[in-house]
Parts: C-alpha cells; sequence; structure tokens
C-alpha cells in the first residue's frame, strides 16, 4: 500500500488532535471521580473514625443498681437480683424483671464488671 507523505502527515495530525481531546476528558473524568469521592467521604465516616467497643459506657438506671448491690462483695442469684430491681421500680411492670436483670447483667459481665460463681450467682470483679 502506497500512501503519500501527506496523507501520513494529516492522518498524524488527526490522530494528535483525537489524543489531545481523550487526555482533556480523561482530565474531566478525573475532576468527577475527585468530587465523588469527596462527596462520599462528607456521607460516611471511615471505618477508622469508628469507636471500636462502642464508645464510652453509659451504664443505665438497672445496671448502676445491680453494681451497687453487688459492691458487697457477696454473691446474689438473678432471682434475687431481680426481686430488688423489680422492688425499686427499675423494670417496667410489662417486662419480665429477671429477664431484664439477667441481661443488664450480661451487658456487665462483657465489660469485665462483674462474673459468676460455680452456683451461678453474681459476684462483683
Amino acid at each position: 500500500m502506497s500512501a503519500s507523505p501527506q496523507m501520513i502527515r494529516q492522518m498524524l495530525q488527526s490522530l494528535e488532535v483525537e489524543e489531545r481531546n481523550l487526555e482533556q476528558r480523561l482530565t474531566t473524568v478525573k475532576q468527577r471521580k475527585a468530587i465523588l469521592r469527596g462527596w462520599l467521604a462528607d456521607e460516611e465516616p471511615s471505618q477508622g473514625e469508628m469507636p471500636l467497643n462502642g464508645g464510652d459506657y453509659i451504664p443505665s438506671p438497672l445496671s448502676r443498681f445491680l453494681q451497687g448491690v453487688l459492691a458487697d462483695g457477696r454473691a446474689h442469684s438473678t432471682d434475687l437480683l431481680a426481686v430488688a430491681a423489680a422492688g425499686k421500680g427499675l423494670v417496667a411492670p410489662e417486662k419480665s424483671a429477671r429477664r431484664s436483670v439477667n441481661f443488664a447483667l450480661l451487658a456487665l459481665k462483657n465489660r469485665g464488671y462483674v462474673k459468676t460463681n460455680k452456683e451461678g450467682e453474681w459476684i462483683k470483679k
């Protein structure tokens, strides 16, 4: 195939124009991509910013009461603690006092405040 040098120059010039257009388009795409990443960063916190343990522990009134009762160092059963908590009005009447107290005690146990003995009674750590 024989092409004249003038024709080759025109084709080369056409490709250079196309290359410049593509470079401009790529610059525009990169700018839009950066804008969208900025918006995304503003909308959702990165995983590193989120507390791993759920933040500062703020005990409920029931948990504070249970910690106070267990502060004497003696072992207490869930049933006895449930009766005491219900008597103080810390458990809603339509809720199971034993279940509510057990839930609060498990939360305290997971945070390292209390433990159970061999009989299943609760003791302050």
